[in-house]
Formats: structure tokens, C-alpha cells, sequence
């Protein structure tokens, strides 16, 4: 018998999964997985900064640390190194033109 039945298999539904597995509840996950769907194309993508301002969103200080320690699970759990931590950078366009680069 399920409990459970999660549909998309993308950062909400595998974590969905994910806390369900760990406490023994039976579940199917569902995603017909297409290579231009947002999941396959972001990949669990994490971006702090969001909005028109790029802006640090309000609570990343206490998301980050939550989602590091669930990524590092599963990669235990799957035994696949697959969250890696990069800086974004954002290149924003200036005044003097395209040619000019000021670092």
C-alpha cells in the first residue's frame, strides 16, 4: 500500500522523498522527466539572490545550512558527490558600454 504519492521529481519532490524515506513511510514519486523541463535544466540549483534588486532572500541564513546538511545526506545515502557550492557572480552592464570593464 502507498501513503504517499509525490508528483515532479524536482528539489521539492526528491526532498519530499527524501524525509519520507528516512522515517519509513511507503511512497511513489512520479515525473515523466523530459530534458527541457525546469528539473533537468536547473538541477537543483540554489540561487540565495532573487528579485529585481538581486537581493539576499530574507531567511537564506537559516535554508542554507538545511539544505547543505540534506544534500550531504542523500549524497552519503546515494554514495554520489553531487552538491558542489560555487559564488555566483552577476556581470551587470555599465554606463561606459560593453567594452569596458572595470576590475
Amino acid at each position: 500500500m502507498i501513503d504517499c504519492l509525490i508528483i515532479g521529481g524536482g528539489i521539492a519532490g526528491i526532498n519530499v522523498a527524501w524525509q519520507l524515506e528516512k522515517r519509513g513511510i511507503n511512497y511513489r514519486l512520479v515525473d515523466p522527466f523530459t530534458f527541457t523541463s525546469s528539473t533537468s535544466i536547473s538541477a537543483g540549483l540554489i540561487n540565495p539572490v532573487t528579485g529585481r534588486k538581486f537581493a539576499t532572500q530574507w531567511n537564506m541564513d537559516v535554508l542554507i545550512p538545511i539544505i547543505t546538511a540534506t544534500y550531504r545526506e542523500l549524497e552519503l545515502f546515494t554514495k554520489t558527490p553531487f552538491f558542489f557550492e560555487h559564488t555566483l557572480f552577476k556581470i551587470h552592464k555599465n554606463e561606459l558600454g560593453p567594452d569596458y570593464c572595470n576590475i
